[in-house]
C-alpha cells in the first residue's frame, strides 16, 4: 500500500485548495491501516450535543 506522506500527496494534488486538512487525513489512514472500512466516528456515551437550543 502507500505511505502516509503518498497518499496524502495524492489528496492535495486532486483536490488542491479543496483538499481536507493533513490531520484529517492522517486520522482516516490511521483507521484504514487498523482496518476500520468507515469514516463515522465511533458512538459516544452521554447526552447527545444539541445542534440548536430549544426555546420555551
Amino acid at each position: 500500500g502507500k505511505s502516509f506522506s503518498e497518499t496524502y500527496a495524492m489528496i492535495q494534488e486532486a483536490f488542491k485548495e479543496e483538499a481536507i486538512s493533513c490531520t484529517q487525513v492522517y486520522e482516516w489512514f490511521r483507521r484504514f491501516r487498523v482496518g476500520r472500512m468507515s469514516l463515522e466516528d465511533d458512538p459516544r456515551s452521554g447526552r447527545p450535543s444539541r445542534v440548536c437550543p430549544s426555546f420555551q
